[in-house]
């Protein structure tokens, strides 16, 4: 089979940390098949029964035990050893638009999942609210929408602006490789391991070494400490993982969620208390999680829910074990007073509270629950999960994409042949096919009443 992209190995790496190499196999083989849907699998064996090629002209047909393709003419079956698919990391948008949220190149809401208007290729995308911006193949990080506070954009420009279509940071930077955002800040990335945020900076989340109380950064400026970082999230409060698989944090410390055994805010990054090593972490406004470089699953920061998923219902200053010390955690994905995970075997969990059906629960949707419970379905082939805002979308490795929870202005694209059991109200408290698109889906995210996310579409084959 075609090796994948950058971005997809990417995306099948999402499950990669202690992960055996038979899953990471299958969902190799699951993201090739669903970008591969332009050609048919035979073998060697069953070559003479192919259809007529004049019935099948200009189709192409991969011959599995040969690594080869053959195309049809519209008169017989050629070899084409040399030919590959063409694949694009592609963005798409559904929902509503009053703010430019999906990057339509106007405000007009779209009930059928549309691509971004500067037809662009995309590794990553990351959004919340109003606000959204990716990281381009080309390492170049854009925004587009309209986010709460000053200097959302990173371009320079003060709060207040919408912006219908992708407009690139102050700096124009091609080594940009990762993005996350909320409505008032934002951090990325670089190639070369350096953090860089730019928004609010209120409680220091910045990491600039001090406080902003009125106004924050709208240009990208580098944390105090110029550390080498592999990964980061924020919510209230920003955490990161640096190159040795150490955690660190600033910003609010209210109800313990920075680890620091403490309720303080720092403005520059504090190590969590126990000096431990991790591999990923996520966050919500009031708790975070994180997984250890050993499979295991802690978490802190407000536990009133159940969300610390220890069997109780305490807040945390510190980093608390999952109550089932599982070994085998891979994702993790914090949301409104609830966290959802994701295990090596392609299993889907979740503890805290199901007010919106968005953990799985079947109609239990007002339901907590301080110990992890596997989603209804059972699946074993779960591979991405992002959760926000009580609605959570995950991704098969068949390329496949799923919603639970909260929904509303037609965001999931739900219609007429496409429903699932869902709860009233508008919740969705078992996973259903998201019916847009095709088996594609390589990552999401979502922004108030829209929904946005990028597919790995074959969209032709190298000339043989």
């Amino acid at each position: 089979m075609p090796t994948s992209t950058h971005c997809l190995e990417k995306y099948v790496n999402n499950c990669a940390a202690a992960s055996p190499n038979s899953l990471k196999t299958q969902q190799l083989a699951g993201v090739s098949t669903a970008i591969e849907q332009a050609a048919v699998g035979c073998s060697v064996a069953n070559i003479a029964s192919l259809p007529g090629a004049s019935n099948n002209k200009g189709r192409f047909i991969f011959v599995e035990d040969i690594g080869a393709y053959r195309y049809s003419n519209g008169a017989e079956w050629l070899n084409s050893y040399t030919t590959t698919p063409i694949v694009l990391n592609i963005l798409y948008g559904v929902g509503d638009n009053a703010l430019g949220q999906l990057a339509s190149g106007s405000t007009v809401a779209q009930t059928d999942i549309e691509r971004e208007f500067t037809v662009s290729l995309w590794c990553c995308v990351s959004g919340q609210g109003t606000f959204v911006g990716g990281v381009k193949n080309d390492g170049t990080l854009w925004s587009w929408g309209c986010g709460q506070t000053f200097g959302t954009q990173g371009d320079g420009t003060n709060y207040g602006t919408v912006y219908s279509s992708p407009v690139q940071e102050f700096y124009s930077d091609t080594t940009w490789c990762h993005i996350d955002r909320t409505n008032q800040h934002t951090t990325a990335l670089k190639s070369d391991g350096s953090l860089w945020s730019w928004g609010i900076n209120g409680d220091g989340q910045q990491m600039l070494g001090f406080c902003q109380f009125i106004i924050g950064s709208t240009s990208p400026v580098q944390e105090y400490t110029s550390s080498s970082w592999v990964t980061s999230t924020h919510s209230n409060g920003v955490y990161g993982i640096k190159s040795d698989n150490t955690l660190w944090a600033a910003g609010n410390g209210t109800y313990g969620r920075l680890a620091t055994n403490d309720l303080l805010c720092y403005s520059s990054p504090v190590q969590e208390v126990t000096s431990s090593l991790w591999v990923k972490v996520g966050a919500d406004n009031h708790h975070a999680s994180a997984i250890k470089t050993n499979g295991t699953l802690w978490s802190w920061g407000y536990g009133g829910c159940g969300e610390i998923g220890n069997n109780s219902v305490i807040n945390r200053s510190s980093p608390v074990q999952e109550a089932s010390s599982s070994t085998n955690w891979c994702q993790t994905a914090p949301t409104c007073n609830s966290t959802v995970m994701l295990k090596t075997d392609g299993t889907m969990w979740a503890i805290g509270y199901n007010l919106c059906g968005h953990l799985g629960f079947l109609c239990g949707h007002n339901i907590k629950r301080s110990s992890p419970v596997q989603e209804v379905s059972s699946s074993t082939n779960w591979c991405d999960v992002y959760a926000k805002c009580r609605r959570t979308k995950i991704i098969k490795t068949d390329g496949s994409l799923w919603l639970l929870g909260q929904y509303q202005c037609k965001e999931y694209g739900l219609g007429p042949g496409c429903y699932g059991y869902a709860c009233i109200g508008g919740k969705i408290s078992s996973p259903i096919n998201a019916c847009m698109g095709n088996n594609d889906w390589v990552q999401v995210t979502n922004t108030c009443c829209s929904m946005l996310g990028i597919r790995a579409q074959v969209l032709g084959f190298n000339e043989p």
